[in-house]
């Protein structure tokens, strides 16, 4: 028994080129418990088939605090894509963060 030489959700003559993603994220304070974020994210292809071709989302949401205990926050928002290149036509982002604190 041998393994498989190529992913398996790739065909075998599809060449998949290397990848470099990126990440970019912007937070803004709007009071105690509310907070704006703006991201945007991307990928473009180094070598392969697809060489030289990008992909660019922005990705608008919100954070929040409703809990008693502030270390809780609820982030929601929403991608689209920047680029004719897409993945998506858009999606929905829905997160969960527990902000540790710090120990003394």
């Amino acid at each position: 028994m041998s393994l498989p030489k190529t992913p398996v959700n790739q065909k075998g003559d599809q060449d998949e080129g290397d990848e470099l993603g990126y990440n970019l994220a912007m937070l803004y304070h709007l009071g105690n418990s509310f907070e704006a974020i703006l991201e945007f994210d991307g990928e473009t292809v180094l070598n392969g088939e697809e060489d030289g071709e990008s992909v660019l989302n922005i990705d608008p949401g919100v954070k929040v605090a409703p809990f008693k205990n502030k270390d809780i926050h609820i982030g929601v928002g929403a991608g689209f894509p920047l680029t004719n290149d897409e993945e998506f036509e858009y999606r929905l982002i829905a997160s969960l963060f527990y902000h540790m604190p710090f120990l003394n």
